[in-house]
């Protein structure tokens, strides 16, 4: 339901408009979007930046690793049943040390500055007490980057619903 809320509100209401849309309209709306293969390059690079900055800016030490893989997850409502179409939560990108409390500041600015850049909107502050921190943004299509810190980092996100390459009628995939 949150997710559902969540999308609906990102998404300027368009996914209630899409409830009772046919597959065709549902498939022209996703065809607005990029292409998946573009949007998973977008949010790497964001996260590559992120974490990029996070050692520079923050000291946090360079040791970043993905302790799960990417996985492929099918699109939620209204576009369920649209086949060519999923969405990715991807590896997430996890770092044994925390965030020190006095530097979580400048690592929220960071990575609103680097979120903001690539079109994201504002943050949401999940968690914000002391020595436990979560924030998450948005894209236009609901998908969201996670940054979070308590025992270790962990940056985390997650793609919307969008079309794979072959399904795509738009000139942004190869």
């Amino acid at each position: 339901m949150l997710t559902a809320l969540l999308t609906a509100c990102s998404d300027g209401g368009k996914t209630d408009a899409m409830t009772d849309a046919s597959p065709q309209e549902k498939i022209a709306e996703l065809a607005k979007r990029p292409v998946i293969d573009t949007v998973l390059a977008r949010y790497e690079n964001v996260r590559t930046e992120i974490r990029q900055r996070l050692i520079e800016e923050v000291g946090m030490p360079d040791d970043w690793y993905q302790p799960y893989s990417e996985s492929e997850t099918p699109c939620s409502r209204p576009y369920s049943k649209i086949g060519d179409a999923i969405a990715i939560q991807m590896a997430g990108w996890a770092n044994d040390a925390r965030i020190a409390e006095d530097r979580w500041d400048r690592a929220q600015e960071l990575f609103t500055e680097i979120t903001r850049r690539y079109g994201f909107g504002d943050p949401h502050v999940v968690v914000d007490r002391p020595t436990k921190h979560e924030i998450r943004v948005y894209d236009d299509h609901g998908g969201s980057i996670m940054l979070g810190t308590e025992v270790a980092t962990i940056l985390s996100s997650r793609t919307d619903c969008h079309l794979i390459p072959r399904a795509h009628p738009g000139k942004d995939h190869k």
